[in-house]
């Protein structure tokens, strides 16, 4: 029974960062978004995510997102200009984007000697 409740809790906790990358993205992208209101979305999101801290994850891209989360919390707790953050942080969600299809849509693409006859 404990087994189920944590692949439950890891998946719960995989789906939720995955919907959080996509926010934060919309969120770089938007130039219309204000430093108030990132905040205000951000320390929303970084609660319901925390009590999955101790949650292990074992795909690199999801280990690689819970950190990514963690350092944008680090920075953005002292003062910060988000307009300078935007950039930066975009080039990286679309690294971890690169990380995950990497993973997802591998295949192997060898021809066999056969196929060609």
């Amino acid at each position: 029974m404990e087994k189920h409740e944590d692949k439950k809790k890891r998946q719960y906790c995989i789906n939720f960062l995955d919907r959080f990358s996509r926010k934060l993205f919309k969120m770089f992208r938007d130039e219309t978004v204000s430093q108030k209101k990132f905040l205000s979305s951000f320390s929303r999101f970084s609660k319901k995510l925390a009590p999955f801290d101790d949650v292990p994850l074992y795909s690199p891209y999801h280990k690689k997102l819970r950190e990514f989360v963690q350092q944008l919390a680090k920075k953005i707790e002292k003062d910060f200009d988000l307009d300078a953050l935007r950039s930066p942080s975009m080039k990286e969600l679309n690294r971890l984007q690169k990380l995950k299809n990497s993973t997802v849509y591998k295949r192997s693409k060898s021809i066999d000697d056969n196929e060609l006859d």
